[in-house]
């Protein structure tokens, strides 16, 4: 069952050193070149695909699931067009496997299944 999309900012998808993360930028007019840009220092991460490709579940940063609450409430789907969807999480989703728990790091693991009563398989 999908949900209704939190109204997030435009974000774009890079490779990082190790995983694709998505961004958050800001976007100016160049009147003299009548084009846009990317403003400098306007680019931060705000989540990993932990699947380690372009598509895929999203993990949130702390920092965008503080500003975006919802989100924390959710799980985040990058398909490959670049489209976010949105499912609520319920317990049968949230069984964490060995690769999402070395993923995440062991404690972060350890709170998602504490918090969501989740099991490992």
């Amino acid at each position: 069952m999908l949900v209704q999309s939190p109204d997030l900012p435009r974000m774009l998808c890079m490779k990082g050193t190790k995983y694709y993360c998505l961004y958050t930028y800001k976007n100016a007019w160049d009147a003299e070149k009548k084009r846009s840009y990317r403003v400098k220092g306007s680019t931060k991460c705000v989540g990993i695909m932990i699947s380690g490709e372009k598509t895929g579940i999203i993990k949130w940063s702390e920092d965008f699931i503080c500003e975006y609450p919802a989100l924390d409430s959710l799980i985040s789907n990058r398909d490959e067009k670049g489209n976010i969807t949105f499912s609520p999480m319920d317990e049968e989703s949230m069984t964490i496997t060995v690769k999402d728990a070395f993923i995440f790091g062991s404690s972060d693991a350890l709170l998602i299944q504490l918090k969501n009563n989740a099991n490992y398989s």
